[in-house]
């Protein structure tokens, strides 16, 4: 989807693309090979976060949303595919925008918005802060531990057990 989100997008965005599922040069980037950079996988993702205006999160199945709060840990706002499961993470006109998956037209258009300082009222820069702002309480070691606290009590009284030992 970003690779073809990438034709309806201004001839000065660029792309670097991070991970493990990259298209074939010859098939999907071949148009576009010029505005490209692979990156492949990283031990180190710290420096293409912050070489980064924003990321994108095309995801094509709903899974688990790490690229979008490690976005905010850089303080990046971000552009994902709108899955049930990501909306925790990705709140549209919040901390960046969702689109729908598959539809490379849209996502192109919320990547515009978002690089003209103008999604839904919002500048790219209080996207940004308010994904950190939003990384942060979702997803800050303490946060989690007190969710995760929370709700294996829930599960021990509901279940009835009495006795449960948590290795952290």
């Amino acid at each position: 989807t970003i690779c073809k989100a990438m034709n309806y997008l201004p001839p000065n965005v660029r792309l670097l693309l991070a991970g493990g599922h990259i298209p074939p040069r010859d098939k999907m980037l071949a148009p576009i090979s010029s505005r490209v950079e692979i990156l492949g996988m990283l031990e180190d993702i710290s420096n293409a976060y912050k070489a980064c205006d924003l990321v994108v999160f095309p995801a094509t199945k709903p899974h688990q949303g790490r690229p979008i709060f490690e976005a905010g840990a850089f303080g990046k706002p971000v552009v994902a595919a709108d899955f049930r499961e990501l909306r925790e993470d990705i709140r549209d006109g919040f901390n960046g925008a969702a689109f729908t998956p598959g539809n490379p037209k849209e996502l192109a258009i919320k990547i515009s918005e978002i690089i003209d300082n103008n999604y839904r009222g919002l500048s790219a820069e209080e996207l940004a802060k308010n994904n950190t702002t939003l990384s942060k309480n979702n997803h800050s070691v303490t946060n989690v531990k007190s969710k995760l606290h929370k709700g294996v009590l829930n599960a021990m009284k509901t279940r009835r057990i009495k006795h449960l030992h948590i290795m952290t």
